[in-house]
């Protein structure tokens, strides 16, 4: 559908307002358009790079303890102020496909947690590379964790 007159869009600001009031403690905003980050760039901190892990140094559970008390506000998009190709018809794009692979590949890591900067690592990879960074109300050394459900 249409829409010229773009009453469908929500604006980037009405969407950080709508963010902010979340109670949730943990949110993470993934974004797959065309100059996802432009309007975020401004207002946030970049992201971690990468896939060094600052806390290599305790165990995960050690880990999980420290990080699940902080608020969680991140976000990663496709792309910051350039074009992002949507990839082949009926597919997904290539940014949702490496999204996707990051994911489904929790089932067989060891630990059974991914961590944001693993997962921004694993999306960058791509050209234009993903842009990520803490969105406001981000508690300084938070981050998201998807944790594998134990059996």
């Amino acid at each position: 559908v249409k829409d010229e007159l773009r009453e469908t869009y929500l604006r980037h600001d009405s969407l950080l307002v709508l963010i902010d009031r979340i109670p949730c403690p943990h949110i993470l905003v993934v974004l797959d358009a065309c100059f996802g980050g432009a309007a975020f760039e401004a207002r946030m901190g970049r992201g971690t790079r990468g896939t060094g892990d600052v806390m290599a140094d305790i165990s995960i559970d050690e880990m999980v303890k420290r990080k699940m008390p902080l608020r969680t506000r991140k976000l990663i998009t496709s792309g910051g102020t350039e074009y992002v190709w949507d990839g082949p018809a009926r597919q997904h794009s290539p940014f949702a496909s490496r999204l996707l692979g990051a994911l489904r590949a929790l089932d067989g890591h060891s630990e059974g947690i991914l961590t944001y900067p693993r997962l921004l690592g694993a999306v960058e990879l791509g050209k234009p590379g993903a842009f990520g960074g803490s969105l406001a109300g981000d508690d300084p050394g938070s981050d998201f964790l998807f944790i594998k459900r134990r059996k």
